[in-house]
């Protein structure tokens, strides 16, 4: 199987260059690193454009950041790079990404032996996730549809098919990408994680999120109390859509 891996860059983040030169020697097969859309160009126009209301359940307590939609944007990108490359599929990263690669070669094997086009599945930083059921293992490797989908968007394996479709059902959008690929009864597009995925981030390290931005007290306060009721809902959600 052709392998590209593509890996999201901001421009003007030059503290992650050394990373995405360090990821680039490690990622699997072709590598195209592709320029982020950037949150600071974002006009209102375009903003509208891509954004607003959907009515979809549950409603997402808190208004979009400009850094969320260039976020969103920036992977539809790819999804759309991915369509059009005629490829089966391809890895996704984003420019914090380090792999332990005795590690991420173990994931890799696995989700490559299982993986067809229309997949799509994760590997996370961290293990939050509850497997609802698996789907193959090797050794201490397991590949699993998570009960509930776990948040961040560092790494991912995205099937041509999953990418179409993601791009057909994510326009208008409302929340963030990671939030809106868990409403998979919104989306149709089942997602997969395995795990160990041999995937950490160093965001910290080099610069700090591109997405995070100083919040008032109110709004931090608001954010504590709401973010856990939208969970709730999130889940109740899931159970009654997904049987």
């Amino acid at each position: 199987m052709s392998q590209t891996s593509f890996i999201i860059h901001l421009a003007r983040a030059t503290m992650r260059k050394s990373n995405v030169e360090r990821l680039a020697g490690t990622a699997p097969g072709d590598v195209c690193v592709v320029d982020a859309v950037d949150a600071e160009g974002l006009t209102g126009g375009v903003i509208a454009e891509w954004t607003g209301k959907t009515g979809r359940f549950p409603w997402y307590p808190f208004e979009l950041r400009k850094s969320e939609i260039a976020c969103f944007l920036s992977h539809r990108k790819v999804w759309e790079m991915i369509v059009e490359s005629g490829e089966p599929g391809a890895f996704v990263f984003e420019d914090d990404v380090v792999l332990d690669s005795a590690e991420f070669e173990k994931a890799r094997g696995l989700v490559l032996r299982y993986a067809e086009p229309h997949h799509f599945i994760r590997f996370p930083c961290v293990r939050r996730e509850a497997p609802g059921m698996v789907i193959a293992s090797e050794q201490d490797t397991h590949l699993f549809r998570p009960a509930v989908i776990g948040l961040g968007m560092q790494a991912q394996y995205v099937g041509r098919d999953a990418a179409a479709r993601l791009l057909d059902t994510t326009r208008p959008f409302d929340r963030p990408v990671d939030t809106t690929l868990q409403m998979t009864w919104m989306t149709g597009q089942p997602a997969y994680s395995v795990w160990p995925s041999g995937v950490s981030e160093i965001s910290s390290d080099i610069g700090g999120s591109m997405i995070g931005s100083r919040k008032s007290v109110f709004e931090r306060g608001y954010r504590e109390l709401a973010r856990p009721l939208y969970r709730v809902a999130l889940w109740l959600t899931s159970r009654s859509k997904e049987g």
